[in-house]
C-alpha cells in the first residue's frame, strides 16, 4: 500500500506563474504526478504578465516535499519565490523573533538528528542542536534571510 499525503508534511509554495495559458495546469499536473496532494490554491497578486499564487501541498514525508519542490523548479514559466521583506514592520518583527530565539516557522521531518547532520554538512548554521522536549525532538537553524527555522519530529516507538 502506497503512503497517503498528510497535512503533517504540508508545504506552501509561493510561485510566480507566467500569464501564458495553461501554466497553472502544468504546475498542478506536475505536483500531482510527483504524488503531492493540493489542498489550496490562493491568488496573492496579479501583474501585467504574471500571477503570484500560494499553493498548499501535502506530501508523505519531508523528503517527498523536497522532491515536489524540485519538480516545481523545473517547470518552464514557474518561479519559486521567497516572502518579500519590503514592508516597514517586517525588519523589526523578524529581529525581535531572532533576538528572543523564536522560530519564524517549523517543519516536520522524519528524523531531526539525520536532518541536522545533512544540513550541517551543507553549511547550515544551527542555533539549537537536536534537543529532546518530551515526545518531540527539535533543532533550530538560521535560514540566512533573517529567520530562525525549527525542524521537529515526534519520537518513534
Amino acid at each position: 500500500m502506497q503512503p497517503t499525503p498528510s497535512a503533517s508534511y504540508s508545504l506552501t509554495l509561493r510561485v510566480r506563474l507566467s500569464s501564458r495559458a495553461g501554466s497553472l495546469g502544468e504546475l498542478t499536473i506536475a505536483i500531482g504526478r510527483a504524488g503531492g496532494d493540493i489542498g489550496a490554491i490562493d491568488i496573492v497578486t496579479v501583474g501585467n504578465n504574471y500571477i503570484i499564487r500560494d499553493i498548499t501541498v501535502s506530501s508523505v514525508s519531508s523528503t517527498h516535499g523536497e522532491q515536489i519542490v524540485e519538480v516545481v523548479k523545473d517547470i518552464d514559466g514557474v518561479e519559486l519565490l521567497l516572502e518579500p521583506s519590503g514592508h516597514p514592520a517586517v525588519g523589526p518583527f523578524k529581529s525581535a523573533l531572532v533576538e528572543d530565539g523564536i522560530p519564524a516557522t517549523s517543519f516536520a521531518v522524519d528524523d531531526v538528528d539525520a536532518e541536522h547532520e545533512r544540513l550541517s554538512a551543507l553549511g547550515v548554521t544551527f542555533t539549537q542542536p537536536p534537543t529532546q522536549m518530551g515526545p518531540v525532538t527539535t533543532a533550530v537553524f538560521d535560514d540566512t534571510c533573517g529567520n530562525l527555522i525549527q525542524i521537529a519530529a515526534m519520537a518513534t516507538g
